[in-house]
């Protein structure tokens, strides 16, 4: 099937999820996941077809730095989402202070079951 409609590997690896195309007439089943996958692919950018015209014959040192900069843009947003965290130091005080706070509740909370189980004297 990904051979005849040239679907992307990509396609594979988008973490689709196939539970909601579960069926107790297979058919049905198969022709759901086909569906999901198939209108999930019609958002990727190119087919391996055309990735195999473009680079026919020019070799790997062609095509590894269009790998190197698809991945780069696939990460870009990720990467300026964590420039921009990164330099809101108030924001980011306020995350610490904020994980901190809950540690020490669920630490205290932990250590007076404890006490209590041991028999010691909660502080």
């Amino acid at each position: 099937m990904i051979q005849e409609e040239n679907l992307d590997i990509r396609t594979i690896t988008m973490g689709i999820s196939l539970l909601d195309c579960c069926d107790s007439d297979i058919q049905k089943a198969c022709g759901r996941i086909y569906e999901k996958i198939t209108r999930r692919a019609e958002r990727l950018v190119r087919t391996g077809e055309e990735i195999e015209r473009e680079f026919d014959g020019k070799g790997y040192g062609a095509f590894k730095p269009a790998v190197g900069e698809a991945v780069v843009e696939m990460f870009r947003p990720i990467r300026e989402e964590t420039e921009r965290i990164l330099a809101d130091k108030a924001y980011l005080e306020s995350v610490y202070r904020a994980g901190a706070e809950k540690a020490g509740y669920v630490a205290n909370k932990t250590l007076r079951k404890v006490y209590k189980k041991v028999g010691f004297v909660a502080r």
